[in-house]
């Protein structure tokens, strides 16, 4: 594949995505790009609002309050607080209980780091819902585009998290659109944000793996703040030999792919939703068992021995993974399958303390779950076997699961996401309204309502 290095192009790569953002129109913006963003939008919220009973929110709570202060900008769920502090909250609400987006070429969640840096700007200066749409969509393509441009292999090996890696870009040029910046302003804001390129994937199973999110929203933000009032940073952020992120985060990367085919082909068409708050390799696993399970025909009583076959690169990952807290119980195979099997359902109250200690699921977990690797899986695939106590055996593979690319959720899906997630947070009316509003995006006058509506019962 070409490298882009030799290409002859001497204008560098994060100038031609900030070009294209730059220049981007929404009437330029095929209808397919205008409808998916506003799926993405709503998809982000309604992971968002569950994230409001997450026990991980309080102390980002309190660390935004103290470091940040108070302000007028939305809290999604309810209050306000300063720009940055609404940002980093409404970032670590959406990915909080793994129920948001991933951009599975890359390894990248994209919503968590585009949408709030988007909303909080968006409130602030009162822009249209058609500004809004524009801005999500060329923020999520700039970061998918950026995360193909990097070797994935090389960055994981390195031990990089790619949401805190890539995740910055995107905030940057959502928040540099809505702040009126120039292709040359924007050029800097993904330099600035480049500079604050982190996120260690050590922190798997950990409350941390899904801080990189807020953190990157914030980077980009500041980013595109430092660029509007004249702050200058490196033109090639990205392939510069010395500390360009295709070097210092991968292997030279493959910068000629990042801006290939860029306004006809869109990654954002690319990007996973899901209905469980899974970890994308326990996903389908995940689905595989619903569709076993769905039926009724045995319960969980029933099961002598469940044989969960899964690619090596899933069992690397999660295989072993222990359920002694819930942030490891969403990505714990054994605990899935255990929990899926006797509610036909995965769901965020599924993954409480208490829940995790249940003497039956826990012997159901560590003595009739097997989870074995296979050679023979891609990926994404799964293999499920299932052998019940009158000796009948149900099996059941999977290519993909549900929610990707090739297998979307409709739209009627991520509304019905977004009732359950708005349970308790937002009135009926309220949920009712704001799907309305957000499947019209394009034709709102302005989205501050849309704000105070997020804020619910707690605004």
């Amino acid at each position: 594949m070409d490298r882009g290095d030799d290409a002859g192009s001497t204008v560098p790569e994060a100038r031609i995505l900030a070009d294209f953002a730059n220049g981007l129109t929404l009437d330029a913006l095929p209808d397919r790009i205008r409808r998916r963003t506003e799926d993405i939008l709503l998809d982000a919220i309604a992971s968002a609002l569950p994230g409001v009973a997450d026990p991980t929110i309080a102390p980002i709570l309190e660390m935004a309050t103290d470091l940040f202060g108070p302000g007028s900008s939305s809290v999604i769920g309810g209050g306000t607080l300063s720009k940055a502090g609404a940002t980093v909250m409404n970032s670590h609400l959406i990915s909080s209980v793994s129920l948001c987006d991933v951009h599975y070429e890359s390894w990248c969640h994209l919503t968590p780091e585009v949408i709030p840096a988007a909303l909080v700007v968006g409130e602030q200066r009162d822009v249209t819902g058609g500004e809004l749409l524009l801005a999500i969509a060329a923020g999520c393509e700039v970061t998918a585009r950026i995360g193909i441009g990097v070797d994935y292999q090389a960055l994981h090996e390195h031990g990089w998290n790619a949401s805190g890696v890539i995740g910055v870009f995107g905030a940057a040029t959502a928040a540099g659109m809505l702040l009126g910046l120039d292709a040359t302003q924007l050029t800097h804001a993904l330099g600035v944000a480049g500079a604050q390129a982190a996120g260690s994937d050590a922190h798997r199973g950990t409350p941390t793996v899904r801080f990189h999110q807020p953190r990157a929203a914030l980077s980009g933000l500041m980013g595109a703040q430092l660029a509007r009032l004249g702050f200058v940073a490196m033109d090639d952020i990205l392939r510069h030999p010395t500390g360009g992120l295709y070097y210092t985060h991968s292997n030279g990367g493959l910068p000629g792919v990042a801006v290939g085919e860029l306004g006809t082909r869109w990654e954002l068409e690319r990007l996973w939703l899901t209905e469980w708050p899974l970890a994308i390799l326990v996903r389908n696993p995940v689905c595989a068992l619903l569709d076993l399970a769905g039926g009724g025909e045995f319960d969980r009583d029933d099961v002598h021995h469940v044989r969960l076959s899964v690619s090596p690169r899933a069992f690397e990952l999660y295989g072993g993974m222990p359920y002694d807290v819930p942030s490891r119980a969403r990505t714990s195979l054994r605990y899935l399958t255990a929990v899926v099997l006797r509610d036909r359902t995965c769901e965020a109250h599924q993954f409480t303390p208490a829940q995790l200690v249940d003497p039956a699921t826990v012997d159901f977990a560590d003595h009739r779950v097997e989870i074995v690797p296979d050679t023979g899986l891609a990926e994404r695939a799964v293999a499920v076997t299932i052998r019940l106590a009158d000796g009948r055996e149900l099996t059941h593979a999977r290519a993909v699961a549900h929610g990707t690319a090739e297998d979307p959720l409709t739209r009627e899906e991520i509304a019905a996401k977004f009732r359950r997630g708005a349970a308790g947070v937002l009135t009926d009316e309220q949920a009712a309204a704001v799907i309305e509003y957000v499947f019209d995006l394009e034709r709102q006058s302005e989205v501050r309502s849309l704000l105070t509506a997020l804020r619910g019962s707690g605004g």
